[in-house]
């Protein structure tokens, strides 16, 4: 069995956010933001990019959302 390293580090994107909404996307740089999250591959391209998230939303929470629900994503092949 192959275990691959997982990295999860969320990137903020800066986001226009409608005034009633912008308390839930104001990050801590107190700036409103959408939280992503992309996974690349080996050869550096993208394989699953998970987008749409509050600013203030936690890494880990993103990660489970995207494997729990049917978002598309799928564990790399083992090798």
């Amino acid at each position: 069995t192959c275990a691959l390293p997982i990295s999860v580090d969320g990137t903020h994107i800066k986001a226009q956010i409608l005034a009633e909404h912008q308390r839930l996307f104001r990050g801590r740089k107190n700036e409103c933001t959408h939280n992503i999250m992309a996974i690349c591959d080996f050869d550096m391209l993208f394989t699953f990019v998970y987008v749409g998230w509050e600013g203030t939303a936690n890494d880990g929470l993103i990660f489970k959302d995207a494997v729990t629900t049917d978002q598309g994503f799928e564990w790399p092949t083992d090798g």
